[in-house]
C-alpha cells in the first residue's frame, strides 16, 4: 500500500513538471513571436500604423530630393532653361531658326499668330559683345559702377525696376547722362509667369511712366524678365506692350551665388565671352565692381568691342 502510494506521489510529480516545462516552451514561443513581429515594425517593407512603406518608396523619396536647396539671392534664383507651356496651344518653332542673323528663342505660333521672339544673341558674325546691368535691390555700388564704366569708355545697359527707380532718381538720371541704354525690369521685381495679363502689363507701364517722369527716356522697346522667369504668354503680352525680352548667354553669377568673389565672376564671363554674347550683371553687386575693369580689358584684348543691346541687336 505505502508503495502505491509512494508511485502515485512520483507520477504526478512527474506529470506536474512536464506540465509546468510545456506551459514554459509555450510562453517562450510566444514571447519570441511578439519580439519578431515588433522588430518587424518601422523598418522599410513594413508597415506601420497602417500606412504602407516599401523599401522601393524609400528609396525613390530620397533620389527625388535635391542635393541641396536652389541658391536664392535679393534679385533673382536660378529657373530652368525650358519654357513653361502657355496658356494658349503652341506650335514649337525650330529652337535654331533666325531671323537675318540674329541668333535668338522663337517661341512658336498661337491663334494663327507669330509669338514675339526671346533675344538671347546678337550677330553670330559680330566682334560684338553687350553688357548689361540689372537693377531692383541695393544702389550702394552703383557710382562706383557707372566710374568704371565712364574711366573704360563703355556704354552698356541698364534694366531697372520701378521701385529702384523711386528710391534712386539721381542716379538713375546720372545713368542716362552717362550715355547708358535703360530696359524695363518691372516695377516690383515679380515671377511674371504668376502674375495675370493685366498685372503685367501694370508692372511694365508703371515702370515706364516713372522713368519717363524722372529721366525723360523711354524703356521701350527693351524688358528682361525678374529672375528670368518667362512663358509664351508672358513674352506675348509684353509684346502686344511693345516690348522684346532680352535674356542673356553669359550669366556672371553675381547675384545668384552667394559670397561670389571677382575673380569667380571674371572668369565666368570671359569663359563665356562669344560673338554676340549678353552678359548679365547686377547694380548691387561690389565683387562685379572689382572685377569689372579686368573683364573690360580682357574681353577687348581678345577683339571684342564692348556695346549696348541696341547697338548690338537693333531696335
Amino acid at each position: 500500500m505505502l508503495q502505491n502510494k509512494r508511485t502515485r506521489k512520483g507520477t504526478d510529480a512527474g506529470g506536474f513538471r512536464i506540465l509546468l516545462l510545456t506551459i514554459i516552451i509555450i510562453l517562450s514561443i510566444a514571447a519570441v513571436f511578439l519580439l519578431s513581429s515588433c522588430g518587424q515594425r518601422g523598418r522599410p517593407g513594413s508597415s506601420v500604423d497602417g500606412l504602407p512603406s516599401t523599401t522601393e518608396d524609400s528609396q525613390k523619396s530620397a533620389s527625388e530630393l535635391p542635393d541641396e536647396p536652389p541658391v536664392t539671392d535679393e534679385n533673382r534664383v536660378m529657373l530652368p532653361e525650358e519654357e513653361e507651356s502657355a496658356s494658349v496651344e503652341i506650335t514649337p518653332a525650330d529652337p535654331d531658326d533666325r531671323v537675318g542673323e540674329e541668333r535668338h528663342k522663337l517661341v512658336g505660333t498661337a491663334d494663327g499668330r507669330t509669338l514675339v521672339m526671346e533675344l538671347k544673341q546678337g550677330p553670330v558674325d559680330s566682334g560684338q559683345i553687350a553688357l548689361t546691368f540689372d537693377a531692383g535691390a541695393s544702389s550702394k555700388p552703383t557710382p562706383e559702377l557707372l566710374v568704371v564704366l565712364a574711366q573704360k569708355g563703355v556704354h552698356a545697359t541698364f534694366f531697372l525696376t520701378g521701385k529702384w527707380v523711386e528710391q534712386n532718381k539721381q542716379l538713375t538720371r546720372e545713368i542716362v547722362s552717362a550715355g547708358h541704354e535703360i530696359g524695363n525690369h518691372t516695377y516690383s521685381h515679380p515671377d511674371l509667369r504668376n502674375l495675370s495679363d493685366d498685372r503685367i502689363r501694370q508692372e511694365l507701364g508703371k515702370t515706364e511712366a516713372i522713368i519717363q517722369d524722372v529721366a525723360g527716356v523711354s524703356t521701350k522697346p527693351f524688358f528682361r524678365p525678374p529672375y528670368g522667369g518667362r512663358d509664351a504668354r508672358v513674352l506675348q503680352v509684353a509684346s502686344d506692350e511693345g516690348y522684346r525680352c532680352i535674356y542673356w548667354t553669359a550669366d556672371s553669377w553675381d547675384g545668384f551665388k552667394k559670397g561670389i568673389k571677382a575673380d569667380e565672376i571674371e572668369k565666368r564671363v570671359l569663359d563665356r565671352a562669344e560673338p554676340g554674347a549678353i552678359v548679365l550683371m547686377h547694380c548691387g553687386s561690389w565683387p562685379t565692381v572689382d572685377a569689372l575693369p579686368r573683364i573690360i580689358d580682357k574681353l577687348r584684348a581678345n577683339g571684342y568691342e564692348l556695346v549696348k543691346v541696341s547697338d548690338l541687336v537693333g531696335h
